[in-house]
């Protein structure tokens, strides 16, 4: 079901200036089953821009997720938990490095 939003999601109009710009995530939020019973999360938010999914808390606890729905790694999880309240979206972060030749 996530997969065909995020499908329907990127023919539209707004996916293709979401590339464009920073934008901010754009949830599908599903309830887990009998509440608190994935590591103690009550929520599964995925964004049908860039596919990432974070779990939640009812306490706003957040931990990101891999396509396995397995925690990230410490770095790439914290990384994509900075982005969850505001972006921007993973569709949209562009990361540059610059290296200096001297």
């Amino acid at each position: 079901m996530l997969e065909l939003l995020s499908r329907l999601w990127r023919m539209t109009p707004e996916a293709k200036a979401s590339k464009a710009r920073p934008v901010r995530h754009l949830f599908a939020i599903e309830k887990l089953a009998n509440g608190r019973t994935h590591h103690g999360y009550d929520y599964r938010y995925y964004c049908v821009r860039c596919r990432w999914m974070f779990l939640v808390d009812r306490h706003g606890g957040v931990i990101a997720l891999d396509d396995d729905n397995r925690p990230l790694v410490i770095n790439e999880g914290a990384r994509r938990v900075r982005t969850f309240g505001y972006g921007p979206c993973g569709s949209s972060a562009r990361v540059t490095q610059v290296n200096r030749i001297h």
